[in-house]
């Protein structure tokens, strides 16, 4: 602490303090801005970055083992059951199949004409261009 009482003095030591805790910000800022951006694509990355700046502390998600057999097998164990409980899920699962009504076309078609490469053409032209350009598909009509 001060040793002086001198208002110079304690001007002068808050002084330096503002500086040293604005040049302490700065540091964190562009350390951390660059440790996300080194993140770029990771989201596992950015969100380990995330909960450090958040002060969180990492706890392990595993469930407490001291043998890694043991936790091998639990894992598997785990997921047979998930495994069976789904299938006893879709196996209670009663569907009635849907009901569709098929009615015949009331428009018979006798006959075909034959049609020419203008007739094509002309179709072509009248469509919408969502699908390409009306020139090439006229250009792969003619060949």
């Amino acid at each position: 602490m001060l040793q002086s009482q001198r208002k110079s003095d304690k001007d002068g030591y808050r002084e330096i303090c503002n500086k040293y805790t604005k040049l302490l910000h700065d540091c964190k800022h562009l350390y951390y801005t660059e440790q996300i951006n080194q993140c770029a694509g990771d989201s596992r990355k950015l969100f380990q970055v995330f909960t450090l700046l958040c002060n969180k502390k990492q706890e392990c998600p595993l469930p407490p083992q001291n043998d890694s057999e043991t936790l091998a097998n639990d894992f598997g164990d785990f997921f047979c059951r998930k495994i069976d409980l789904l299938r006893e899920e879709i196996d209670s699962i009663h569907m009635v199949p849907p009901q569709i009504n098929c009615y015949p076309s009331e428009i018979l078609l006798h006959s075909f004409s034959t049609v020419t490469e203008s007739d094509v053409r002309a179709v072509i032209m009248s469509s919408s261009s969502a699908s390409g350009s009306h020139s090439h598909m006229a250009a792969e009509v003619m060949h």
